[in-house]
């Protein structure tokens, strides 16, 4: 008999039914919650690792290890948008954990609406925050979007001249 689903604490999905966050998913009920959900990806942003006995083997586990209350590298941040824009274009749906699902998770989760949905750094913090309190919880956090937005700016403006007529 499967475990009675339990929500993971600060579950809540940002982009509904293709992204969401929470915190340490750590019992059978969590993953049962998750399978019902239809997440097929979890990633976790903590030290540890998701437990993998407790995953339904049609869920794959994802690690990027972020100190807690550090931000992301620019090379994390890219993995993580890497992984859910392939989910995405599998019809597959992503959650994002650290401990408590506050700073790393909601630093993931705003340079992910960066990304996708065009939204200013800041405002796309403070989406999350509205949706997931406490959210991004330090100025360093904050700085890892801001400067993930910077790098899609660049990015962007360099392969616009390199399409240039010369």
């Amino acid at each position: 008999m499967p475990p009675h689903p339990q929500r993971p604490a600060n579950f809540s999905w940002v982009i509904p039914h293709v992204l969401a966050g929470s915190a340490f998913p750590h019992t059978p009920g969590h993953f049962e919650f998750l399978k019902q959900q239809n997440i097929q990806h979890v990633v976790t942003l903590t030290e540890w690792a998701a437990p993998k006995e407790m995953a339904p083997p049609t869920m794959q586990l994802h690690h990027i290890v972020i100190e807690e209350f550090s931000a992301p590298t620019l090379e994390q941040i890219e993995e993580f948008v890497r992984l859910v824009d392939n989910a995405r274009q599998n019809n597959e749906r992503v959650l994002v954990h650290c401990y408590w699902g506050r700073g790393r998770t909601g630093t993931m989760l705003a340079a992910y609406l960066v990304k996708t949905e065009g939204r200013p750094p800041m405002q796309a913090v403070n989406h999350v925050r509205q949706q997931r309190p406490y959210s991004v919880e330090t100025y360093e956090q904050e700085e890892a979007v801001i400067g993930y937005a910077e790098h899609l700016l660049r990015k962007q403006a360099t392969s616009s001249s390199n399409d240039e007529p010369r």
